[in-house]
């Protein structure tokens, strides 16, 4: 019925397990040495997500939201132009 052709790239495991340790390292080693900022960039990110939720993924807005974004954007818009 269906064909499948497994045509990738095939290399050794030492490649991708090395990968995951340092990617696991460059995650946690900051972390532990200074778990303030990262605590920061967490809070950062939590806020951005928010926004991108309230204002762009949310499709049934209330009119004050929609004039608020609308005139937001024509704001930033004159002001990247001048």
């Amino acid at each position: 019925m269906f064909h499948v052709h497994v045509c990738g790239l095939q290399v050794s495991l030492v490649f991708p397990v090395t990968f995951f340790i340092v990617c696991g390292f460059l995650v946690v080693f900051p972390a532990y040495t200074s778990p303030e900022l990262v605590g920061v960039d967490v809070a950062i990110l939590v806020v951005g997500v928010i926004v991108y939720l309230v204002c762009i993924q949310w499709k049934s807005k209330p009119k004050f939201l929609l004039r608020f974004t609308s005139e937001s954007v024509r704001g930033f818009k004159s002001g990247v132009a001048s």
